[in-house]
């Protein structure tokens, strides 16, 4: 088979140079002739080929839609030209999932395009060859702002990174996906946002993380987040970030009062703007410490009337002593020389405590037991049972009554500080 082959190479050979040497036993005139034929042929065949090749404004039209409504790049590629020039047909994704998105609108931007050359971003252009006229379509790259809620975030579009304000320059429109990060005290904030690059001025690329502002009573108190002291009081924590949202971190705020360190309820940051936290200040030690100093004071209340006495009432002011040592129980009639008051108890039934104008204050309402008896009949004693609405303040590390109130026993006297 090889040897049939080379003969047939042979036969070739031979006949190519038989045509050889008869082409150039012609007269000169001759073989101009015949070049010049076959330079016109293969001239008329090229430029054939090349008007085959060119596309029409229709067609190019054409084929755009067709591109956009079936997500073809390559397609879209052989049409769309990026300020006059063709480039690779993965960098055209963006403007064509931009037009796909906007589908309810192609046939106006086919409208206008027959009718005007020009549809937004979208310009007709044409270039004339020798034989005719090349039409395909045309979109310019642009420039714009990158701005985001905080101006330390970095943006990366395009495998472009820029920081939030800058110019993120010379990009195909298009839609894509903008993911930033930006750092802060309680960590990075990484996120996506999908954007829509055009002739516009300006994008905005909204960060997941925000500022906060604490309103308290307790504007002294320390601020905690992630559970970690920030080094700030309440009253310093005004538009205070930025910080991470929707990530879990918890707000809380503390202060030690006489009666022992307090902190607030536990929050989540996950909005931006005023966060609320108040302290209960209420805790064991101080209910004891109060049990403790309304039991002395209705003690010494009592033994100052039995003594008839009102400089032994102790815990409580000047107006105070004169309201339950006189107001309250002498007009009553109880006390006289004949009697006296014993087995005295006191207990506390309701209570509430404010910080107000830095001043701690308390109203508690006292349920007290006592019995009465004459002194020559000191065995026969009669039971009492009142309830008193005592106002406290606390001054000069003590707490003090400043008020009080009788309201279950002759209401005629009954009369507040």
């Amino acid at each position: 088979m090889r040897d049939r082959f080379i003969e047939k190479i042979s036969i070739f050979n031979d006949s190519f140079r038989a045509k050889i040497n008869k082409f150039m036993n012609l007269s000169i005139e001759k073989r101009i002739t015949i070049i010049s034929m076959l330079i016109l042929i293969l001239s008329i065949f090229v430029m054939i080929s090349m008007s085959s090749g060119i596309s029409t404004k229709e067609e190019v039209i054409s084929n755009f839609k067709t591109a956009i409504e079936n997500k073809d790049v390559k397609l879209l590629s052989k049409t769309l030209k990026v300020d006059n020039k063709r480039v690779n047909y993965e960098n055209l994704i963006p403007i064509m999932n931009y037009y796909h998105d906007k589908m309810d609108t192609l046939l106006d931007v086919t409208k206008k395009l027959r009718a005007d050359n020009k549809s937004g971003m979208l310009q007709i252009e044409s270039k004339k060859n020798i034989l005719a006229e090349e039409y395909y379509l045309n979109i310019n790259k642009v420039s714009v702002e990158v701005k985001s809620n905080f101006n330390d975030t970095e943006v990366t579009i395009d495998n472009k990174t820029i920081k939030s304000g800058e110019i993120l320059e010379n990009i195909i429109p298009g839609n894509y996906v903008a993911s930033y990060k930006l750092k802060t005290d309680f960590g990075f904030v990484t996120g996506e946002n999908e954007v829509t690059i055009t002739d516009q001025d300006v994008i905005n690329i909204s960060v997941d993380a925000g500022n906060i502002t604490i309103y308290s009573d307790y504007k002294d108190a320390d601020v905690f987040i992630g559970n970690k002291n920030i080094g700030k009081k309440v009253e310093s924590v005004v538009n205070f970030g930025p910080i991470p949202l929707n990530r879990d971190i918890s707000i809380y705020i503390e202060k030690e009062f006489p009666w022992g360190k307090i902190k607030s309820e536990t929050l989540y940051i996950n909005d931006s703007g005023i966060i609320k936290l108040n302290i209960d200040m209420v805790n064991e030690k101080l209910m004891s410490d109060i049990d403790i100093l309304l039991n002395d004071f209705f003690d010494s209340v009592f033994n100052a009337l039995n003594e008839e006495d009102e400089s032994l009432i102790i815990n409580a002011n000047e107006d105070t002593k004169d309201k339950i040592y006189d107001d309250i129980f002498k007009k009553t009639l109880f006390f006289t020389n004949n009697y006296r008051i014993s087995d005295m108890n006191l207990n506390i039934e309701k209570s509430d405590f404010e910080y107000e104008d830095e001043i701690y204050k308390g109203n508690v309402v006292v349920k007290v037991n006592y019995d009465i008896y004459k002194k020559l009949l000191p065995f026969i004693k009669e039971s009492h049972e009142e309830m008193f609405l005592v106002n406290l303040q606390y001054e000069n590390d003590t707490w003090i009554a400043c008020g009080i109130q009788r309201f279950n026993l002759y209401e005629e006297d009954n009369e507040s500080l």
